[in-house]
């Protein structure tokens, strides 16, 4: 099925702007998937969310990939109020602002006409769509979907070294890739308890605000390279345990898939977009 696109351009309640692209199917919908990107990352460089546009516009839902303030590692993002603009991006974001930018979304989609909201989140982006709905019990929002959701704190504890490079920044080495981040949100997103501790595997007994979201929740890893601090399977099983308000949570591990799919593209978006339908009909 053919597919429209629409530049998207939605102010957060703190007066910021913020930009995304909104798939539509040729048949007029009331069903959307708002997706919220991870570390660094952005609505348009993720292979994934082309083929999950395709999938879900194929079946009738409507797709919004959206840019948070969290954005590529510096982003300068523009003041609505016309006085300047703010440098934000991942490397100086705090992380409970981000209820701000996935609250900003969802009112542009009930402004459309959609009924059903889907919250898709992948990696950090799933941190916070958690944290969204623990915050604020949005009961427009008719599921979630945890792609990738990483544990911050246990994966704080494994992670390669921190370097200081500057004055308040600090430089992560990983194995597959590197970081650069501020003191502050560094703080926000590694502290035990801070408010992304949220998908806390590194502690099987550790209470978790996902015991407050009642919605559905679809939750899936791949096997390799994965942001994880155990098997992927074991993760996902943990978290379930931690949901224990969600009477509807599914989890699925996508064998030989990596932390962005490569290569599993259509599996991953397949998987999602059918899980949609079956809890929206």
């Amino acid at each position: 099925m053919d597919m429209i696109t629409e530049k998207v351009r939605v102010i957060t309640e703190d007066s910021l702007i913020m930009e995304g692209l909104l798939y539509r199917s040729n048949k007029k919908s009331k069903n959307i998937v708002i997706n919220v990107h991870g570390t660094a990352g952005n609505f348009y460089t993720t292979n994934f969310i082309d083929e999950m546009a395709k999938k879900y516009t194929d079946s009738s839902i409507d797709f919004m990939p959206m840019n948070n303030r969290g954005h590529d590692y510096i982003s300068e993002i523009q003041k609505s109020d016309g006085k300047g603009s703010k440098l934000i991006g991942y490397t100086y974001e705090k992380f409970t602002d981000c209820v701000y930018d996935i609250k900003a979304y969802v009112d542009f989609a009930v402004r459309k006409g959609y009924k059903n909201i889907i919250l898709q989140g992948h990696s950090l982006g799933a941190v916070k769509c958690a944290y969204y709905m623990a915050s604020k019990t949005d009961n427009r929002v008719k599921g979630l979907i945890f792609a990738s959701p990483p544990d911050m704190i246990g994966l704080g504890k494994v992670e390669g070294n921190t370097n200081k490079i500057g004055k308040d920044l600090f430089s992560i080495n990983r194995k597959n890739f590197h970081q650069i981040i501020s003191s502050e949100t560094l703080k926000q997103l590694r502290k035990k308890d801070s408010p992304a501790d949220i998908f806390s595997t590194y502690d099987i007994k550790k209470r978790s605000i996902l015991e407050r979201i009642r919605q559905p929740i679809f939750a899936f890893f791949g096997d390799t390279n994965e942001a994880t601090i155990m098997e992927s399977f074991t993760a996902l099983k943990i978290i379930r345990e931690k949901a224990s308000s969600c009477k509807d949570f599914t989890y699925k591990v996508f064998k030989g898939a990596n932390h962005i799919y490569l290569g599993h593209e259509k599996e991953v978006a397949s998987s999602a977009a059918n899980w949609v339908k079956e809890k929206l009909n």
